[in-house]
């Protein structure tokens, strides 16, 4: 039966502004919170499984799911909601495991490593990429943000669920990289090698770095590529997901000729 909540005193709503509002009691719980019904609806079809639902009463429930459905009335949605209007659904999900041990790579994988990336409007985009792609996965190294912030699952539209993604630092997604024979591809702004005249067609991690700092000097100096994206404007540089979309796509249309 469905739980029906119509104070903002009440526990479970002030429990579920915390959720909303701060990444710390999100990690402590080890949950995720993902807004909106495309995306909530994407998560289930992924095999996520929901712990809690939340919706204002216009939201049908699917069948043959375990959770608890809470039902928030109208005016309480627009405070709880991170868009702030009725009409949305949030669903709380227990946090996946995110070791680089999750990933299961082919034969001849496509990777991307981002590393200390800042905003998660700009982690979303990416793993839309990556969706869009096929990437077998995306190493999260020095992550700066939280990669479940409810910002990331709504930028990617839905491929946060559908993406592998793991966390590590540098240096274990180096080992990981090198334990699996793949080249690593290192953008760089100082680098001389334009990104379009190496070989993608081996097993290949594209390393991006922070839109602030670029990639840290460990990558520059591990890597068996340092590749630049031409430029022919005054800027020297791009946002970090559209260098992401470029690289990438590169590395795709390469092994759709062979």
């Amino acid at each position: 039966m469905p739980l029906y909540l119509e104070s903002s005193k009440n526990p479970r709503v002030k429990w579920l502004m915390q959720l909303q509002q701060k990444s710390r009691v999100r990690k402590s719980e080890g949950l995720v919170l993902v807004e909106g019904v495309k995306e909530v609806g994407l998560a289930i079809a992924a095999g996520w499984s929901p712990k809690i639902v939340v919706h204002d009463g216009e939201w049908s429930t699917l069948n043959d799911q375990n959770f608890e459905e809470w039902i928030l009335e109208g005016s309480l949605m627009e405070k709880v909601a991170i868009r702030g209007r009725r009409g949305e659904v949030i669903g709380i999900f227990p946090e996946p495991q995110t070791s680089l041990e999750t990933l299961k790579l082919s034969e001849n994988p496509l990777l991307i490593v981002i590393e200390g990336v800042e905003k998660p409007g700009n982690l979303g985009a990416i793993l839309r990429t990556a969706d869009a792609a096929g990437v077998e996965g995306v190493l999260v190294v020095d992550s700066t943000t939280d990669i479940f912030n409810p910002n990331v699952a709504r930028n990617s539209l839905g491929s946060l669920f559908s993406v592998p993604i793991a966390q590590a630092t540098s240096e274990e997604a180096h080992e990981f990289l090198m334990k699996n024979n793949v080249q690593i591809i290192t953008t760089w702004l100082e680098a001389s090698q334009p990104y379009d005249e190496i070989d993608y067609s081996v097993p290949t991690a594209f390393v991006l770095g922070s839109e602030a700092h670029g990639v840290s000097r460990f990558w520059v100096d591990n890597s068996s590529h340092r590749a630049i994206i031409p430029m022919a404007g005054k800027v020297d540089s791009m946002n970090v997901s559209v260098a992401t979309a470029i690289i990438v796509f590169e590395g795709v249309r390469q092994r759709k000729k062979k």
